[in-house]
């Protein structure tokens, strides 16, 4: 289907390496924002890896969840299905999927959900911060400016979010409602979530 762009994906990431330094940080953008790049480059040696691109789940078949990424032409884009992250062998302490319905996945019973939460967890991450339904890029990528300056600050992933949710009405009036805060949940497997 038809993906509308999102230009604060840029300032977002370009926002994350302020904060955290460019020795510290790999942005993988344009031509490189594709899975082989990723699974190359980017996952191995990172405590932390960030998505700020679409997520999407079939509502027909909600097995049918992933990332979209950079096809290997121009401008072409490409779905990555969430099995192909559990795959990996990433050893991340947190994965960030910031874009729409990351959260969500197929039910399976005695098994919980199977989704992109799953497939981080499977490749060795043990926190993912993931998002409940579909969130506008504006204000995404300033809940995610908030969130790593306050992680880097010593917070835990859980109350960084929170105080980045928080922050994001009072700093702008206009976002007031939770549609645009509130749909960021953390999952922790093994880990003193705070």
């Amino acid at each position: 289907k038809e993906l509308v762009e999102l230009p604060w994906a840029a300032t977002e990431a370009l926002e994350i390496r302020k904060i955290f330094g460019e020795d510290n940080t790999l942005i993988l953008d344009g031509q490189r924002a594709n899975f082989d790049s990723f699974r190359a480059s980017a996952a191995p040696g990172y405590d932390i890896i960030h998505f700020a691109t679409h997520g999407y789940i079939s509502d027909s078949n909600p097995d049918t969840a992933g990332l979209v990424l950079q096809g290997s032409a121009a401008g072409d884009q490409v779905f990555v299905h969430w099995s192909e992250f559990s795959s990996l062998d990433l050893g991340s302490k947190l994965v960030v999927l910031n874009g729409c319905d990351t959260a969500l996945g197929r039910e399976l019973g005695g098994e919980g959900m199977l989704g992109l939460n799953r497939a981080f967890i499977s490749a060795g991450v043990p926190q993912t911060l993931t998002t409940l339904w579909k969130v506008a890029d504006v204000p995404a990528s300033k809940i995610m400016a908030t969130f790593y300056s306050e992680l880097k600050a010593g917070q835990t992933v859980a109350e960084a979010i929170r105080s980045a949710q928080l922050s994001l009405p009072d700093a702008n009036p206009r976002y007031r409602h939770p549609f645009f805060w509130a749909g960021y949940v953390v999952h922790t497997v093994g880990v003193d979530n705070g």
